[in-house]
């Protein structure tokens, strides 16, 4: 028997999370140093992408605001620069 396979090629990765990750970089990305989300499949984990800098309230209620939109996966957080395309 063959596993699962998502729309994107990747085996055993839930189409819900891919779909979901998608949702939310449509929603957050751009707003209080949010500059990605990416997954980790092996975990069931969203991550979020932080501008190093750009913390306080405005980016805790968005963090707050991912991590109950992405229930049940796990969120965590990652800082660093956003990648410079020059």
């Amino acid at each position: 028997m063959t596993e699962p396979t998502a729309s994107d090629g990747e085996p055993g990765l839930s189409q819900s999370l891919i779909e979901l990750k998608r949702i939310l970089s449509a929603r957050f990305v751009g707003q209080a140093g949010v500059h990605a989300l990416g997954l980790r499949k092996s975990e069931d984990t969203i991550c979020v992408y932080l501008t190093p800098g750009r913390g306080g309230p405005e980016q805790s209620a968005v963090l707050a605001d991912i991590e109950v939109a992405a229930r049940p996966h796990r969120v965590i957080t990652i800082v660093e620069e956003p990648p410079s395309f020059t």
